[in-house]
């Protein structure tokens, strides 16, 4: 039996990567940036700087982000947070805010916790363990 045009349309659209919202910065840049700037420095101070980041955006208080984008060290930090300023002044916080959440992830994505806990998760699944249910509702197993 084969399968209605309609259903290969779904597939085909379905297999499609899309975003629901637009970032600040393109996604590669976005890894980028987070990884010389979580090679270079520590990355618990900047996830800090992106958790308050991302609270401030969601209460609407874009008036410090100026103030994280201010000249430092780190030219990749702040090209990241600029981009995000810039983006909020053009009236999209929305993007900013994933933008924020994004570089998190990247962030822990490159971070020792992130580690730690794969390597937990590949001990258990060699050992045939269960997996505890908060890992398996995130890992969608």
């Amino acid at each position: 039996m084969r399968p209605a045009p309609s259903d290969l349309l779904l597939v085909e659209k379905s297999s499609q990567p899309f975003e629901l919202e637009p970032l600040a910065l393109p996604e590669d840049k976005i890894r980028r940036l987070v990884a010389l700037t979580t090679t270079r420095y520590k990355i618990e101070p900047f996830v800090k700087q992106l958790i308050k980041l991302m609270d401030e955006l969601k209460a609407g208080q874009t008036h410090n982000i100026a103030e994280l984008a201010r000249p430092g060290r780190d030219e990749s930090r702040k090209i990241l947070f600029e981009a995000i300023r810039r983006t909020v002044n053009e009236g999209n916080g929305m993007a900013a805010y994933h933008t924020a959440f994004r570089a998190g992830l990247c962030a822990y994505q490159n971070s020792l916790d992130h580690l730690l806990a794969f390597m937990d998760y590949l001990d258990r699944l060699r050992q045939n363990k269960p997996i505890p249910p908060q890992a398996s509702d995130i890992l969608h197993i």
